[in-house]
């Protein structure tokens, strides 16, 4: 979206791992998960460990700022998974989290991926339900989580 002669813009990038401005919004996630889930949390959980298992990054860009990420690992058995949704506070609500997804649907089919798999919090209902929304389903736990997680799939 492009105002007429003025500055704002609002687009995706894809980035690496290694991105400073991926960097910064899971720092901000990281927070968001100290303030929401701490007690929940595992000892080894932080949004800041193991970047590197993510091959694919989509950042939002309004008006050349990071508004929200979404990342995404390897393709595996024709499936994708992601993780490391965030949005800042001040975007939410414009269906930024929506067009990340999609950015990451038309990737995983391009690499014959048919379903996309995440892990979340209970707790953080509003991501739950956003899930929901878009087409995602609760699945059993597909690795050892907290039992405050919910895992989610989505057949493409």
């Amino acid at each position: 979206m492009y105002e007429k002669g003025g500055i704002l813009s609002n687009y995706i990038k894809k980035v690496s791992f290694n991105n400073d401005d991926f960097i910064k919004l899971c720092q901000c996630l990281e927070q968001e998960h100290i303030d929401v889930i701490k007690e929940q949390r595992s000892p080894k959980g932080n949004c800041l460990n193991n970047l590197d298992k993510f091959t694919t990054v989509f950042i939002q860009y309004i008006d050349n700022k990071p508004a929200g990420c979404l990342a995404m690992k390897d393709c595996i058995n024709k499936t994708i998974e992601v993780g490391r949704l965030y949005v800042l506070p001040e975007y939410r609500q414009n269906k930024i989290a929506t067009r990340l997804f999609q950015k990451v649907e038309e990737c995983a089919k391009e690499l014959g991926a048919n379903r996309i798999i995440l892990d979340t919090y209970k707790r953080f209902t509003s991501a739950v339900a956003l899930y929901k929304k878009i087409g995602f389903h609760e699945i059993d736990n597909y690795l050892e989580y907290s039992p405050y997680s919910i895992c989610m799939e989505k057949k493409i």
